[in-house]
Formats: structure tokens, sequence, C-alpha cells
């Protein structure tokens, strides 16, 4: 009987997973904890949060642990039984324990999922085409929401109300007219260019010469309706680590390999149509994206210049040991008390905010668990491109940090760019369906 599941779980591992990857960008979730501000708001990142594909992905992990081929426990190693007790120890550490141990459980659950997705390797190429397809409906969500400057909530569906018009939305101004940028099904446009821009990103180097003529067709449309999404969400840091990643994908490519545009000449040329037509249609949109004089540029300058000079006032008070994992807006408020919820926000970038929650002990533990890896070779000069794109993501914005959707695109981004590099080494030639040649 064991048996028998064992292999019925390993036969349906891989549609569970693309399941699971269908549902990532949806945000339906249980809030058991909030704090409330002295103006009656929310803290947004003091929230206790369990997102309903979260709980999905430890079921499909509990799985895995009871039939998969490999038991984990014995594959647990001392370096990672150590990394274990260090992550419980800095629990104890935290200015607010409770949010330590949130932010925690986000960042083991995307563990998880890369694990899950690292153990179903060698179908790389239909995984991507599985994320892929889960942004379809929130990119037309997101056309809707910028068209109409509207979309109303669903609790089922973890999707808060939009309204151009209502103070706090993130919006463009044209002209003094309010122009909603495209949420999706995310929390923020940011997070939802930032998805949208991995899945790009994916779809463009996974595309593949030997893949058959209909798969090659579905690549390139997956790949119109992000990078629609993504100009419509109008995240200039998104666009950009989106562009250096590929440039230099391009720059590697072209020291190895000749024939360039002969293998990527496809998505090249639907790369330029899509991003060509929607930069027409929002040129002017985009143009106040840019202007530095727009009232809207000038306020987010000013706030994120502010929240640098918080951001290293806290480290030299919180120095060795930080204020804690999730801890910063809470460090925050001891030194600016009794301001309205909304104005306690994380620093823009990912390296600074890592450095104020984990302080120098912290930083010296990621450095030697940084050098294992480079040591190991995991991280070698084909990586480079999707380190790329993770850090333009971190240097600009807080997410890949702070919120679940944001460890998740951390995670897929490097577990599939690991996939991809093994995929090219080692081709694997199966006639039961095991590979991504299937996809032929």
């Amino acid at each position: 009987m064991w048996d028998y599941l064992s292999k019925l779980w390993l036969r349906w591992r891989f549609v569970t997973l693309s399941v699971l990857l269908f549902l990532l960008p949806w945000q339906t979730a249980y809030i058991f904890l909030e704090k409330v501000g002295v103006d009656g708001s929310v803290f947004e990142f003091e929230k206790g949060v369990v997102y309903l594909v979260e709980l999905l992905v430890w079921c499909l992990f509990f799985f895995e642990f009871l039939w998969g081929k490999k038991n984990l426990l014995n594959s647990f190693s001392v370096k990672l039984w150590t990394g274990i007790f260090i992550g419980i120890g800095l629990i104890f550490v935290s200015i607010n324990p409770v949010l330590s141990a949130l932010w925690i459980f986000h960042a083991v659950s995307s563990i998880a999922l890369g694990y899950l997705l690292w153990c179903e390797r060698g179908r790389v190429q239909a995984l991507v085409l599985a994320f892929s397809f889960g942004t379809v409906i929130p990119v037309f969500l997101g056309i809707f929401q910028f068209m109409q400057g509207f979309s109303s909530s669903s609790t089922m569906l973890g999707l808060s109300e939009r309204v151009a018009s209502r103070l706090g939305e993130v919006v463009v101004l044209i002209d003094g007219e309010r122009v909603l940028r495209a949420y999706g099904s995310f929390s923020h446009p940011n997070i939802f260019g930032a998805y949208l821009a991995v899945c790009s990103f994916l779809l463009f180097t996974g595309y593949r010469e030997d893949l058959s003529k209909k798969i090659k067709l579905v690549y390139l449309i997956l790949l119109v309706s992000c990078l629609t999404g993504l100009m419509i969400t109008f995240s200039k840091t998104a666009l950009f680590a989106l562009v250096i990643g590929l440039s230099c994908w391009f720059v590697l490519e072209r020291e190895g390999r000749r024939g360039l545009w002969q293998k990527k000449r496809w998505p090249i040329a639907v790369s330029f149509f899509a991003v060509s037509v929607c930069l027409s249609l929002t040129f002017s949109l985009w143009q106040g994206r840019i202007n530095v004089q727009d009232p809207i540029e000038i306020r987010s300058y000013t706030e994120r210049t502010s929240q640098v000079d918080e951001a290293f006032a806290l480290w030299k008070i919180h120095l060795w040991i930080g204020v804690g994992l999730g801890g910063y807006t809470e460090a925050l408020q001891e030194t600016k008390p009794n301001l309205p919820a909304w104005e306690y926000q994380p620093v823009h970038n990912v390296f600074l905010l890592a450095a104020v929650e984990m302080g120098l002990m912290g930083i010296l533990l990621v450095m030697v668990f940084g050098f294992l890896l480079l040591r190991n070779g995991i991280f070698t000069k084909k990586m480079w491109p999707f380190f790329a794109v993770f850090v333009v993501l971190a240097l600009f914005d807080h997410y890949l940090w702070t919120s679940w959707s944001g460890k998740t695109i951390v995670m897929i981004l490097f577990v599939f760019g690991l996939s991809f590099l093994k995929l090219d080494r080692e081709p694997v030639i199966s006639n039961n369906g095991d590979h991504a040649s299937t996809l032929k």
C-alpha cells in the first residue's frame, strides 16, 4: 500500500506542482493578527498572515516527505541543522519575536517550494509554462484596472478594492488626472511588475529551438502577455531588472555561442513588438513616471531618501544583532512614535533592510553561507543574469524581503535558473514522459 502511494505521488507530483505555480499570484489569506495605529489604520508590515497557496505548498511538501524517493531527514546535513537552529535563535533576540517567527515561516515556505520545484527540475520548461499561465488572468485584471480605473474586492480571491480617485492608491498623473497602475492580483504594482519581469525573463531564456512549433507559439504568446502586463504596471525597477538581466545574458551568450539571433530571433522580435506597441499607447504616462518634476515622483524620491537616513540611524542603534527579522517598522516606531500607520515603511533596499534587521552578526552568517555556495560551484557564470535580475529588484525596493510573494519570486528565479543550467549540462532523454522533451 505504501509503495503504491509513493508511486502515485511521484506520478502526480508534477501535476500538483503545476497547479500550485498557476495559483501562486493569488493572495487569498487568513489574517490572524493586526496592529492598529493612532489614526485607526492597520500596520501593513505587522500583520499575521497565512496564505492559502502557502498551505498548499506545505501539503505537497508533506506528501514529498512521506512518499518521495529520498528521506528528507537523512539529507539534512550538519550545516543545514546549524542553519535551522540559528534561524530559531534569531526569533528570541528580535525586538518582536512574533514578527520574526512569521518572517521565518514565510521564508521556510518559499524554501519548501524551491525544494519541490528542484525535485522536478527535469521538467523545468513545462513548469515555466505553468508559472507563466498563472499570470494570464492577473494580466487581464491589470488591463481592466488600468483602463477602468477601479476593480472590486474579493475575499475569496484575496483582492482589495482599487479606485484611482482614492488617496493611497498607486497611480500615474497625466494633466492632473489620476491613472491607476495595474495591480493584478497583487498588493502593489511593483510586486506585480517584478513577478511579470521574472516570468518574461524565464520565458525568454527558456525558449529553445528544439521545442515543437506549438510550444514555441505558446511561449511567444505568454511572453507578449507578460510584457504587456509589465508595461502597464509602470514599474521602473521591474523593467530595468528585465533589461539588465537580458543584457547580461546576451553578453555571456555572445562569448560562448554563435548564431544567437537565429536561436532567439522570435522572442526578440515579439518582445520588441509588444514593448513598442505598449510604449506608443502609454508614452505620456511613462513620461510622467520618468519625469523627476512630477509631484508623485518628487514625493517618492523624498520618502526613499529619508528612509535611507532612518535605516542608517536604526543600524547604529542595533549594530550587532539588529532589530530582528521582520522587526524594522516596529523599531522605527520606537524612534518616531505616534505617526500614522502608513508612514512606517521599510527602507526600499533589501540589502540595507537586511543589515538593519540582522545586524553585523547576521551579515557575517550570510557571508559564510554565500562563501559555501560559491565554493560548491552552484553560482557559475551562467547564473549571473539571474543574479543580476535579483540585485536590481533588491536595490530599489523591499518586497523581496518583506512579502511572501517577494520571497517566492526570489526562490523561483534561482531554482529555475539552476534547473536551466542543469538541463544544458545534462540533457535527459526519456521515453516515458519524465522530461521536458514531452514538449516537443
